[in-house]
């Protein structure tokens, strides 16, 4: 069995809420995880098509390689490595400002009520 994680949501929580990363489990577990993450909720660069996958374990990671290749998913555009590498090295005040704003706006809509 595997678990596949989509934790590309993973970078936007709300304030005293923990994320917990899919690679959390047990060392026994962790080479039965595929985690999927992307710059492009966090730091608003959907366009860029960016996606990484986290395949601890060689064999499944040759596998999904595989596939991906042979679906021509595996080419990104021009900006997309570059973008990724800027955004996860320089964009922590951005997602600090963008959390506290999330935070904000929805404390302002719960004390509308």
């Amino acid at each position: 069995m595997v678990l596949v994680s989509d934790e590309i949501h993973g970078d936007i929580v709300r304030n005293n809420v923990k994320y917990t990363p899919a690679f959390s489990v047990t060392r026994e577990l962790r080479n039965n995880v595929i985690s999927l993450v992307s710059p492009s909720k966090t730091f608003n660069v959907a366009a860029l098509h960016a996606a990484t996958v986290i395949i601890p374990d060689e064999n499944l990671r040759i596998i999904v390689n595989r596939g991906l290749n042979s679906d021509e998913l595996a080419e990104p555009n021009l900006m997309a490595i570059p973008a990724t590498i800027a955004a996860y090295t320089e964009g922590l005040n951005w997602l600090h400002d963008l959390l506290d704003t999330i935070n904000e706006r929805i404390l302002s809509m719960l004390n509308m009520k």
